[in-house]
């Protein structure tokens, strides 16, 4: 097994050379630019990761039909509950990795992997004892038929509880080929072996199963990446531990903040407004997002990067800037194809009867791609200033179910207020740390 693996990477190891030695001016300007090089690493991962998921939905939708499937649905918002904490693991481990990498303290980073899977994967496994412990009543509450995907749905978490922690940690090394890899190995194994499983007759119990399963082999894959790290180093201590999860505290705030930004218009529309109506506001929305799944690699490359150059004293105005040009670049194209050819668009992405909904998608693009310039100014405070906690982010979010709430009942009302918000965030966002620091990199 082992030869057949060092044959496969000396063989990659060839291909690389040899595109080394004929790269285009293009093809060197990218390999130049590690944040371009990097973003598009994650980028491809991200968009494999996302059609992979797709699929995934629409072979399960129609193999299980419209019952199972409803029950499916559920487990998976049980399970995204964990969304925000997974994130915000993810991403605070990789800002504190990069800054202790970066000043020479490399058994911190052995210590962080081994002290934080001990308490998450037992996290993990208390979650799934009490989730296997409620099946019998979350059963009746989704009105399934069996107990048992519930409990196969606990096994999920486990997987989920340490996954955040070995990707932050990738992410920190800023070791991106991996981290893609692990992130594509989750959904190929998700899809195949759920197909697998329900064509055998498993149904909804084989569905989740697979969601276990593809949890599992990218747990097990990202952790052989990561191997070497898990050799030396001291153990992290109980009391950095907790120093550690403090830290995590802003990443927390920022994560739940753009959460309800960002993903709430939907459930509020769904809320207040007839069914027809929040049918084509949701798929408005829904394509408007793209601009962030889009862009969604830049925040993921940069924090690590301007959290190393800050630890080490250099200059991290470059690499905002950078950001900044590239997401405004790609989101901007989108933004621009979506006030200049509306109705086409969503008729492409959806159906025709959703062409009413045309009319929302500028607005709404528009709006998330002030909220993905706002994540990047914001990550970039957290880089240089890791304990502040962005409170007027935290205001906003309190301010966007009201306003929804108070607005008149009109889904263009919602829309306009979207990238009113937006702009908002930025403006907050920029004089934290005093307008030079994008220019000159300072505080």
């Amino acid at each position: 097994m082992n030869g057949h693996v060092s044959q496969a990477v000396l063989s990659c190891n060839s291909v690389a050379g040899a595109l080394k030695k004929n790269r285009s001016p293009l093809a060197r300007t990218v390999f130049a630019d590690t944040l371009l090089r990097d973003g598009l690493v994650l980028t491809a991962a991200t968009t494999v990761l996302n059609v992979t998921n797709w699929l995934y939905h629409t072979v399960m939708s129609r193999m299980l039909g419209p019952v199972d499937y409803g029950g499916l649905g559920a487990l998976l918002g049980l399970l995204f509950v964990l969304t925000v904490p997974v994130s915000t693991i993810q991403m605070g481990l990789s800002a504190f990795v990069a800054r202790a990498r970066a000043e020479g303290r490399e058994s911190s980073v052995a210590g962080v992997l081994g002290v934080h899977l001990k308490y998450f994967l037992g996290a993990g496994v208390a979650a799934f004892v009490a989730l296997a412990g409620l099946s019998g009543w979350l059963m009746r509450a989704m009105q399934l038929d069996s107990a048992l995907p519930v409990v196969i749905t606990g096994t999920v978490i486990i997987s989920w509880a340490i996954l955040p922690v070995l990707r932050g940690i990738l992410q920190g090394l800023q070791r991106f080929r991996a981290l893609g890899a692990s992130l594509v190995c989750e959904a190929v194994l998700k899809l195949v072996s759920g197909f697998v499983l329900v064509r055998t007759g498993l149904g909804l119990s084989g569905a989740v199963a697979g969601i276990s399963l593809g949890a599992l082999g990218a747990t097990v894959l990202t952790a052989l990446a990561l191997r070497p790290w898990g050799r030396s180093g001291q153990e992290t201590g109980a009391h950095e531990f907790r120093e550690i999860l403090k830290s995590l505290v802003p990443y927390a705030v920022t994560l739940g903040c753009f959460t309800i930004l960002t993903q709430a218009d939907v459930v509020l529309v769904k809320a207040l407004f007839p069914p027809k109506e929040a049918g084509l506001y949701t798929a408005a929305s829904t394509g408007g997002k793209i601009v962030l799944y889009v862009t969604a690699a830049l925040p993921m490359v940069m924090l690590p990067e301007l959290s190393r150059r800050h630890a080490t004293g250099e200059d991290g105005s470059q690499v905002l800037r950078r950001a900044l040009l590239y997401g405004g670049v790609s989101g901007g194209a989108l933004v621009a194809a979506y006030f200049l050819a509306p109705v086409p668009i969503i008729t492409l992405l959806f159906v025709p009867a959703y062409a009413p909904a045309g009319g929302l998608l500028g607005l709404l693009g528009l709006g998330f791609l002030a909220y993905e310039v706002a994540t990047l100014v914001i990550y970039r405070n957290l880089a240089v200033h890791p304990s502040r906690v962005p409170w007027p982010l935290a205001i906003l979010a309190i301010l966007f179910p009201l306003s929804v709430w108070m607005l008149p009942r009109s889904t263009t009302a919602v829309a306009l207020l979207i990238p009113l918000l937006a702009a908002s965030c930025v403006l907050f966002a920029l004089p934290v740390h005093t307008p030079r620091s994008l220019v000159k990199g300072g505080d």
